[in-house]
């Protein structure tokens, strides 16, 4: 696999294959991608390639966004000029490439700025301290209401949402350290005397079987099971709409602890995000709830 950067910021992929999943992900993010070594070759020697090239194959509305540097061009959050139609790329200092480092950083350059290069001038800009202090005790625990990670809302404000599924795991919320949020919980949970109520499943999913190793040499199988727990192994789970965990009809609601609740993403139904811990407390409550909410109340 080939990485070409501008700046700090990546500008093409060449690999033998994508998976589809990261292929949209640098799509959406400005980052050119192509299983055509061909274009490698064009690149090291210094040469500019035609943004067609890296549109072979891929539908309309994928290679609009393309050439527009990303979705971050057409975002109605963000104070952007119309979104530029890119139509080459370079190697950094090629002999006939503009000077990529001025280009990110001028302040009136042309065109959108693809995520990347945006995260990467906010964590660089001259005037911001390097060190931020953050009061964590002021933190409140969120959600994201479904059809859109971005729809994020304070839990507190969500009180008498019932849930059928609760749902930890997959890439994001299968960690050690995932686990050992759940297991906090639900420790505490089956010491009150509560276990998941009938009518709500709560599935954890492994992120790997060094992750499965780990539970069981903690102990935590055991006070799983006593909680009402289904495991399930790993690999593709019902974030990516596969095996247990996902809804099965349209009034069913989950709470989840994976990153995406786009609609149909994790089944028919709708999907709230939220922390492993409030999963966890959520799935002991059959109603959404933060462990905090959960302990007043049973404490």
């Amino acid at each position: 696999m080939g990485v070409f950067k501008r700046s700090t910021a990546p500008a093409a992929i060449v690999a033998e294959s994508f998976e589809r999943i990261y292929q949209q992900n640098c799509d959406n993010i400005g980052i050119l991608t192509t299983t055509d070594f061909s274009v490698l070759d064009h690149l090291i020697a210094g040469e500019t390639v035609p943004i067609d090239e890296f549109l072979k194959g891929r539908d309309a509305l994928t290679q609009q966004i393309i050439r527009s540097g990303g979705l971050l061009a057409y975002s109605k959050f963000a104070d952007w000029p119309a979104p530029c139609v890119r139509e080459t790329t370079s190697a950094p200092n090629a002999p006939n490439a503009p000077n990529a480092t001025n280009a990110t950083n001028a302040p009136n350059a042309a065109g959108p700025k693809t995520l990347v290069k945006k995260i990467i001038e906010r964590h660089l800009h001259p005037g911001i301290d390097s060190a931020q202090r953050i009061d964590a005790t002021a933190i409140e625990p969120m959600l994201a209401r479904p059809g859109d990670p971005g729809n994020g809302v304070p839990a507190q404000l969500e009180q008498d949402v019932a849930i059928d599924i609760a749902y930890g795991g997959s890439c994001t919320a299968g960690k050690r350290e995932d686990f050992d949020f759940y297991h906090e919980v639900l420790r505490w949970g089956v010491e009150q005397g509560l276990r998941v109520p009938d009518g709500t499943r709560l599935f954890l999913q492994f992120g790997t079987m060094a992750v499965r190793a780990y539970c069981e040499s903690q102990g935590y199988l055991p006070v799983f099971e006593r909680a009402g727990v289904t495991l399930v192994m790993p690999g593709c789970g019902s974030c990516a709409n596969c095996g247990p965990g996902q809804s099965a009809e349209a009034n069913q609601v989950t709470i989840s602890a994976i990153n995406r609740n786009f609609p149909g993403r994790s089944g028919p139904g709708n999907v709230w995000l939220a922390s492993p811990y409030t999963v966890a407390a959520s799935a002991l409550a059959g109603k959404i709830t933060t462990f905090e909410q959960l302990k007043r109340t049973h404490g």
